[in-house]
Order: C-alpha cells, then structure tokens, then sequence
C-alpha cells in the first residue's frame, strides 16, 4: 500500500489539561514515534503553534507539516484572538469564527485537497470533500447530560455527531460504552466504529519514591497522605456528593479524614460548587489547586493515599488509568465507561449514594492490606492500556479506511 497522506486536527491539543487535550496530544506523539512510512498534516485553528513536540527522527521533518490558525487569520484577527480582553473577546467570537471559516476555506482547504484520511478529534469538522474521515467520538455527555453544559457546548457538540453520523467514514470510539451510546442514542450503524482506548505512559505514571514526589507536593504546600480528584471543575464530575462523603467520612471517623485535594480548571455552572465548599464544614481541608502543569501530575498523583472520581459519566476517564499506574487506590463510580477501565482493580460506587462513596474511602483509608493489593492490581490493570497501542490500532483504522 502506497503511503497515505493523514490530515489530523490537533486544535484540542492546545486547550489545556483536560481529557480530549490529552488525548490528541499523546496520540499524535505516538503516531509519529511508531508511523515511518505515511505524511502527516496537523492542523490547529488556534493562534499558537501547533502544540506537538519534534520527534528525534531527522526523516520526520519530510513527513510532517504543521498549519495554525496563524497561518489562516488575517493579522487583526490573530490579534483580536489573543490580546483582546475576555470580556470583549466573547463579543467578537462570531465575527473571529466566521473569519476562521472563511480563511479555512480559501487559504488552508485548498492544501488538504489530496489527502486520504482526515482525521477530527473533536473541532475541525469542516475537512476536504475529497478522502476519506474519520472522526473521534469521547462521549455523549452532552447529549445525555445537557444540563450540565453550556448552550454553546451543547450546540457544538451536536454538529460534532451530526458530522460522525453522516459524513464520516469510520467514528472512532474511545470505549465500549461510547460505542453502545453512539449506536443507541445516535443511530451509527455498529459496522462504523471502532473502539480504540487510549493508553498511558508507564515512563511518567509509575511509583515514585518519597523524595522524587516531595519537592512537587512542597510547591503546592500538600503533604503526602491526601485524597485526591483530578480533572475539570464542573457538574458532570460530581463534586457535590464528593463533599458531602468526605463530611459523612469524618463522622465515620470521628474526626476530619486527610485532606480533599481537587486539581484542576474550572470548566462551566462551576458556582454551585464552589458554593458548596464554601458551606462546608470541612472547608479548611479542601485544596482547590487550580489547573497544573502536567509534568506535575505523576507526583499529585503519587502523593495521595486514595484517589477518588466520581463522576456521573465518562467516556473513558483517563485520570483513573493514570492514578492505577502510579499504584494508588481507585474509588469511581460503576456507571458509564469507568468499569471498563478499572476491571477489579478499585472500587466501584454508585456515584449518587455519598453513603457509598464515604463507605468505599473508609474502607481503602482504615484497610492497609486492602490498600495495597488495590494499588498493585491497579499497576498491572494499567499496562493493559498504552499510547504505542492507541496509535498502531489507529493507524490500522486509518489503513481500513483509506482501503474501503
């Protein structure tokens, strides 16, 4: 087979620390670390350069082009996008929007016209007629869950499976559950998807030792010994009932459990929530870390002596994978994909019974043994999922594709 030539949006890969950010990043790291034969166009609607680090292969560069938004913006635009204040910038949005459709279409469209596989991760839905797409599909929250987003979030993601269910090729699916809800809820034909998990790096997420975790844990003034939540500050990951377990934990215990550290952004309707910790009784051990640098994670994630997600749904839940690697216990919800990622090695709630969540925290936090053989079926649990996985089965997606 004649190498392809794969058109890939990483637009996502710049928008911070969540999961679809993480996602397209390290899979198109991974790509390029294992594909030696095909090309490869990353494109990013956003100002910045496109977020994907230089591979040690000097053949690469032959391989490998990269169009940003600053390549299609006229130069007022580009400005407006990144100097204007918030508050004016949200104003301008449609106008930038339509600019970036326009400059889309008649500067960068015209260099996509030969592709054979283009491939959407989540905004860039607007490819060359010519080829064959393929589109990743995370989950369905906002289809099922609307009340947990934005108008716009909800309007975005709509056209996101509209565009999945009726133009594109293959949808990848990044679990079984997504696959089920795609099919159930959207109507896409099961012979389209494929389900394709992402993966974790065993070289970042892995045991520490005290020393290598402390200089991290001091910066962010944390002592090991924490529980722990990682991920975006919104509803859908219910923060809320978390609160009220750790107050009913400490009514368990007799007295306040370890520290509650929440790390990351805040993601939308976040006002509850941080009403909510306000209110509580246990305020002063609540951490609100803000979003942190991802090299920092792996030592979060090590300092903790139980990490807790309990989620109201996921399409994958790539926090859970990372926390199992670096052998700390897993308390999560027993709903949507989350199962299927901790198989046996956690424990699995129902994530609106805080009684039950408080009951699994006290059990990992007063069970030492049961701790232990948590934290090592997580370790082996996690080398089921890897990125060079991730990429070699989307890669062989991309082949199937171009082929049919």
């Amino acid at each position: 087979m004649r190498p392809l030539k794969i058109g890939i949006d990483v637009t996502p890969a710049s928008a911070g620390m969540g999961g679809v950010p993480r996602y397209t990043r390290c899979l198109v790291e991974a790509l390029l670390r294992i594909d030696v034969s095909n090309r490869y166009i990353l494109i990013s609607l956003l100002p910045e350069e496109v977020p994907i680090p230089p591979s040690s292969d000097p053949s690469l560069a032959s391989r490998l082009r990269r169009i940003s938004c600053r390549q299609a913006l006229p130069p007022r635009s580009s400005v407006l996008t990144r100097r204007t204040p918030a508050s004016v910038k949200q104003w301008f949005r449609p106008i930038t929007h339509a600019w970036v459709r326009f400059w889309f279409h008649y500067h960068i469209k015209p260099r996509l016209a030969d592709l054979d596989i283009f491939h959407s991760s989540e905004l860039l839905l607007w490819g060359p007629r010519d080829g064959k797409h393929v589109v990743t599909v995370c989950d369905l929250t906002t289809l099922l869950f609307p009340k947990f987003h934005t108008h716009g979030n909800i309007q975005l993601h709509a056209r996101k499976l509209t565009f999945a269910k009726t133009r594109a090729h293959t949808v990848i699916a990044i679990s079984q559950h997504t696959k089920r809800d795609l099919i159930t809820q959207y109507g896409i034909p099961p012979e389209r998807i494929r389900v394709i998990y992402p993966g974790c790096d065993p070289t970042r997420y892995r045991p520490l030792t005290h020393a290598e975790i402390l200089p991290t844990l001091s910066r962010y003034h944390l002592s090991p010994g924490y529980l722990l939540y990682v991920g975006t500050i919104e509803p859908r990951k219910n923060l809320a009932r978390l609160i009220e377990a750790c107050e009913r934990l400490a009514h368990r215990l007799g007295r306040p459990p370890a520290p509650l550290v929440l790390v990351g952004a805040p993601g939308w309707k976040t006002q509850e929530i941080y009403r909510r910790i306000e209110r509580s009784p246990l305020r002063s051990a609540i951490v609100l870390t803000g979003a942190v640098d991802e090299q920092d994670l792996p030592q979060l994630y090590n300092g903790a002596s139980v990490f807790v997600y309990p989620s109201l749904y996921e399409g994958f839940g790539l926090p859970v994978l990372e926390a199992m690697a670096c052998g700390i216990p897993v308390v999560t919800s027993n709903v949507s994909s989350l199962p299927e990622v901790i198989g046996d090695a956690g424990l699995a709630v129902n994530p609106e019974d805080p009684e039950a969540l408080a009951g699994a925290l006290h059990q990992l936090l007063t069970n030492e043994s049961l701790r232990d053989a948590l934290g090592q079926k997580g370790q082996q649990r996690a080398q089921q999922f890897s990125w060079d996985r991730t990429a070699r089965e989307t890669l062989r997606t991309y082949e199937e594709t171009a082929r049919a």
